[in-house]
């Protein structure tokens, strides 16, 4: 798949993954796509659990300049509207197949915090 080949890190995927994710399920409904899907979300996960980490210490090594860029990157990707629209992909892959989708299985075990039904 081309989206695997392009080794897409961490916030890229915020920003790349709409391109050729969104819409996905009206082509692909296997699992490829499905833990591809799953790879581009994972950012969000590790947002919501290392960035108030990472403020809190900025406040303790008082590294006060950092926080307004913490604070802000931790809030744009909460409120992703790519974020939201690959939940939608991963729900119409469930209707089309007409079952339940585990996100933890798609991602060989790794939790990714949603499980669709």
């Amino acid at each position: 798949m081309i989206y695997a080949g392009m080794e897409i890190k961490q916030i890229q995927h915020d920003t790349l993954s709409h391109f050729l994710l969104t819409r996905i399920s009206t082509l692909y409904t296997d699992q490829a796509v499905l833990h591809q899907i799953a790879l581009a979300k994972s950012i969000y996960a590790s947002n919501e659990e290392e960035t108030p980490h990472e403020i809190c210490r900025a406040f303790t090594e008082g590294t006060y300049h950092n926080i307004e860029s913490f604070w802000g990157l931790w809030m744009k990707l909460r409120h992703s509207l790519t974020r939201t629209l690959l939940r939608t992909e991963v729900d119409s892959i469930a209707l089309t197949n007409k079952e339940t989708i585990d996100m933890t299985e798609v991602m060989g075990g790794i939790h990714t915090q949603i499980a669709y039904s």
